[in-house]
């Protein structure tokens, strides 16, 4: 059966790596030498613009930021994609600033701008930063187990209010955040369900260099429980498969000579399951299947 025209949603914290892949995937989706699910559509004049820089540093090895010099007005970028039989894969990729998901958790509302996207969506690409030390909840008594460690005395933690911080949404765990998010967006999907949500754990090179030998669905389990947990339990709402991507293949301080020696395209890890390629619009093609 012919697939209808779609329009998918790249979301999550900031510095998650959604500009990075990006990055990578128009680069991929441009590289004549191998077959690809997708052909790209027509783009606007700007998002081309927008799109060819940030691939343009991405191919140089420079670190790919969210905003480009004058190209610092997009706020958000639309990649059209064509699937062979020619339906429509439209990508919607705001620029989502920290404020956003401050007044999501802290007043729980969003601007009007992105209600509109939401009701169009068929699926969500969910990224999380892999080392961001913010996945797991910081607890208080690990703080004062911490600082007895550090050889301070244990009663100093009361003689020094001053030096104690007062909450703010920024303590907030990042997978408590994103299931926030999550709930957000299942309330104005109801009539759509079950949204396929491809989980993206970006900079899955950094995993892989650990002895831990995790799928990228167990890495989930295991450091985002809360996330994997809300997920897991809500399957008759959502349909989800997570994947280990790293979009830069390494550290550019670490490890660019390595990587220089290979095609562009060729230093792009994509983990589902134990297998391993360096298709990045594996997330994407899940979805839209």
């Amino acid at each position: 059966m012919e697939l209808g025209n779609q329009k998918i949603l790249m979301a999550g914290l900031p510095e998650a790596g959604k500009t990075t892949f990006v990055a990578a995937l128009w680069n991929y989706l441009n590289d004549v030498s191998t077959e690809k699910a997708f052909t790209v559509g027509t783009l606007a004049d700007n998002d081309i613009e927008y799109l060819n820089s940030i691939s343009g540093k991405w191919a140089s090895y420079e670190t790919v930021g969210r905003n480009l010099g004058d190209l610092s007005t997009v706020k958000n970028i639309k990649m059209n994609l064509l699937r062979a039989g020619g339906s429509q894969v439209i990508l919607e990729v705001p620029d989502i600033a920290g404020e956003f998901f401050r007044d999501l958790f802290e007043q729980r509302k969003w601007p009007v701008e992105y209600e509109s996207l939401l009701s169009e969506i068929t699926g969500v690409v969910l990224f999380i930063q892999s080392i961001d030390d913010n996945n797991a909840p910081k607890l208080i008594k690990q703080s004062q187990k911490l600082a007895q460690t550090a050889g301070e005395a244990e009663n100093s933690i009361h003689d020094n209010q001053e030096n104690i911080q007062q909450w703010t949404h920024s303590h907030t765990s990042s997978q408590v955040k994103l299931v926030e998010f999550l709930q957000f967006v299942l309330y104005h999907k109801a009539d759509i369900l079950p949204l396929k949500v491809s989980v993206v754990i970006s900079q899955w090179d950094e995993i892989q260099k650990t002895t831990l030998n995790y799928t990228p669905e167990k890495w989930l389990e295991h450091y985002m429980s809360l996330l994997y947990q809300y997920l897991v339990c809500n399957n008759e709402s959502y349909h989800v498969l997570s994947f280990g991507v790293s979009a830069q293949g390494g550290s550019y301080d670490e490890n660019q000579e390595e990587l220089q020696t290979k095609k562009p395209i060729d230093r792009i890890i994509v983990q589902e399951g134990g297998n391993i390629s360096n298709d990045i619009t594996k997330p994407i093609v899940w979805i839209t299947g």
